[in-house]
């Protein structure tokens, strides 16, 4: 008898115990909700890209991003605007509208290092300048999900990723065109040849010395004039066989741009001071090192094959 008394008591304690554990799960799984329930969004704040889109595009240009109060650009003759609601961008400024509002100024800071003097060069207003700005970075959002240099052995998955790219490309291109319009999207795509030269002037290190404006076009011309033909002239690296075929082309690529950059220093000395000429054979010094190392350390990984 005293045997059941111990046995019923330690039962009644034990079961005592995981009543007590169990309250205070209920309690914590209930504050955790408390704590979600804020950031729980309904379906409908999603943008509904099924919806079926207008023949003809709004008359004002809107930003995907919009900075708090924006003001709306006065609508230029050809220069149809787009609205890019099914954004990547778009979806995120609605979940997280307050801190992707502060996000903007530095997003478009970035961006218009990446696309120097593009609003002078298309006749854009401040506000259509960031509504180009901002369609450029959703577009380079998505295109950054497509391979671009393919190295695989599957054919299949080569041929699908040459054909993303290009539709991918031929729509980002009538976007911009129903955005810019027919004479803008003319000059659009006359400063897309100029672009990698124009970057390179813009971020050179010349806070000290900076270029006047004449400099920096003459050295944008200069640029342009002497690697006109890099471009075309550059093989594809997903062309090429092997990885052996893709070293021996980063040796020539190399000693490319050193020839190329003596070059245009050579020609721009006559535009440029002492100092800033040193400026800019420091940066493009700095170019060709980072080149070297990518060529160096392609070199040991193929040293490194052959030794397995």
């Amino acid at each position: 008898m005293q045997k059941q008394a111990v046995l019923f008591i330690a039962t009644t304690l034990v079961t005592g115990v995981i009543a007590i554990y169990l309250w205070f799960q209920l309690q914590a799984e209930r504050q955790l909700t408390a704590r979600l329930q804020p950031h729980v969004y309904p379906v409908e704040l999603l943008p509904d890209t099924t919806a079926a889109q207008p023949d003809a595009a709004p008359s004002v240009a809107t930003s995907a991003v919009r900075p708090a109060q924006p003001s709306q650009p006065t609508p230029q003759p050809n220069s149809p605007a787009i609205a890019c609601n099914a954004s990547p961008n778009h979806v995120l400024d609605q979940l997280m509208p307050g801190y992707r509002r502060s996000l903007l100024p530095r997003r478009l800071e970035l961006q218009a290092l990446n696309y120097p003097d593009i609003g002078e060069e298309l006749g854009l207003s401040q506000a259509e300048t960031t509504v180009l700005l901002d369609l450029l970075q959703q577009q380079a959002t998505l295109l950054a999900g497509v391979p671009n240099d393919y190295t695989g052995g599957d054919e299949l998955f080569r041929q699908e990723i040459d054909r993303a790219g290009k539709e991918i490309r031929r729509m980002q291109a009538a976007e911009l065109e129903a955005l810019l319009g027919s004479g803008r999207f003319q000059r659009w795509q006359e400063y897309q040849p100029t672009l990698n030269a124009r970057r390179e002037v813009a971020r050179l290190p010349m806070k000290e010395m900076p270029l006047t404006a004449e400099q920096s076009r003459s050295l944008v011309t200069t640029i342009i004039a002497e690697r006109r033909n890099a471009g075309t002239n550059a093989q594809s690296r997903s062309a090429l066989p092997d990885s052996r075929a893709r070293l021996e082309q980063e040796e020539r690529d190399l000693q490319a741009m050193e020839a190329s950059n003596a070059r245009v220093l050579q020609a721009a000395r006559t535009y440029l001071s002492e100092r800033q000429l040193a400026t800019v054979a420091q940066a493009m010094a700095s170019q060709v090192k980072s080149a070297n190392n990518r060529l160096q350390a392609l070199r040991r990984q193929l040293e490194g094959d052959g030794r397995r």
